[in-house]
């Protein structure tokens, strides 16, 4: 079935030969891998205000570093092919990946801050309610595995779209499919990223080790999840809640 499309516009000042006017855009467009681009930023930033509320050993996500970290994944277009071209009114019929480059410091930061020795680490991925066990925090391999990985550093989705400038040339409207695979996976990425730049937790006395407990079970529970529910079962704010709760009394 194919996911809806939603529909986004961007006022640019777009180049076109003098006195020729629009044409239909190319697909692999800069301008249209910008646009969807933000909007999947923008998806990824609500995620982790929404979701970035104080918990036990969390640290809260403030607008800056959510910022920071977008700004370093880069949206292009493709593997593309126009299916249709109507020419009437300059509209394109697109086909193709929209992917992402991560910087390798971003990278770095993801890979460091998944480490779940880490009691600001684990808590700090589970407070962003998209929890997800990768292999050894190493997100290229997860990448691999969600088969999002299209190279060096590179993340990409499947992604069907369209392409039309206004009469006057000053606006793209582009209209798109979702991506909810790449989407989550650079969610993930920006909360451990995020994490992975804050300074290691100072050693504690031993009062926190009754806390640090209370973390493996919250994080016991999160595999038992994922091992009856499939890996990439979202895991909500409400069950940690829940779980924490348990675990806090011993069960």
């Amino acid at each position: 079935m194919r996911n809806p499309l939603k529909f986004g516009a961007i006022a640019v000042t777009l180049a076109f030969v003098a006195g020729c006017g629009p044409k239909p855009p190319n697909c692999d467009n800069e301008t249209v891998a910008n646009i969807i681009g933000d909007d999947v930023k923008s998806q990824i930033r609500q995620v982790l205000l929404d979701n970035a509320r104080p918990m036990v050993g969390g640290p809260k996500v403030d607008e800056t570093e959510i910022q920071a970290i977008l700004s370093e994944f880069k949206p292009k277009l493709i593997s593309t092919r126009t299916t249709k071209v109507d020419a009437a009114i300059n509209k394109s019929y697109c086909a193709g990946k929209l992917a992402f480059d991560v910087s390798k410091d971003a990278l770095s930061r993801a890979t460091k801050g998944m480490d779940h020795n880490n009691l600001d680490s684990s808590m700090n991925l589970l407070l962003m309610g998209v929890w997800t066990h990768s292999p050894n925090g190493d997100f290229d391999a997860y990448g691999a595995k969600a088969g999002i990985k299209t190279g060096e550093r590179e993340y990409a989705q499947d992604i069907e779209y369209t392409a039309q400038p206004t009469d006057n040339g000053d606006q793209m409207y582009v209209e798109f499919s979702k991506t909810p695979t790449v989407t989550s996976f650079l969610a993930q990425l920006s909360s451990a990223a995020i994490n992975g730049n804050r300074p290691p937790r100072l050693a504690q006395p031993v009062p926190v080790a009754n806390s640090t407990d209370s973390d493996k079970c919250v994080e016991g529970k999160v595999a038992e999840f994922r091992r009856s529910q499939g890996e990439e079962a979202p895991v909500m704010n409400d069950m940690l809640e829940e779980w924490e709760q348990d675990c806090a009394i011993g069960r």
